[in-house]
């Protein structure tokens, strides 16, 4: 079976970066909400998640952003994730690179 996706062929991070500044202003406490598609490339689906989360020992809350990466290895669906304090709107590019770096780890190990 072989399977065919299309790839976008425009930056797509800009447009979640759009979506986080609209939705970090309205997160309620321990909710979360999906921000978008972060990257496609022919093995892997990136996205975004952002999360506000708060520490029950001191009070103070955080938000969260979530980098998640779909793929298939050998037939089987992988789910990858990376997860950090959401520092400033570079922050879901640093994830996706550290994602895409263990995405590429592990297909290396797989081959």
């Amino acid at each position: 079976m072989t399977f065919v996706r299309k790839v976008a062929r425009f930056p797509i991070i800009a447009e979640v970066k759009d979506n986080i500044t609209r939705i970090k202003k309205d997160l309620s406490m321990n909710s979360q909400r999906f921000a978008g598609v972060l990257a496609e490339d022919p093995n892997s689906c990136y996205a975004a998640v952002l999360q506000r989360v708060s520490n029950s020992s001191t009070g103070v809350d955080k938000l969260q952003s979530n980098a998640f990466a779909t793929t298939v290895v050998k037939t089987k669906i992988i789910f990858l994730y990376r997860m950090g304090v959401y520092a400033d709107p570079n922050t879901p590019d640093r994830l996706l690179a550290r994602l895409k770096e263990t995405v590429a780890a592990l297909y290396a190990v797989n081959k």
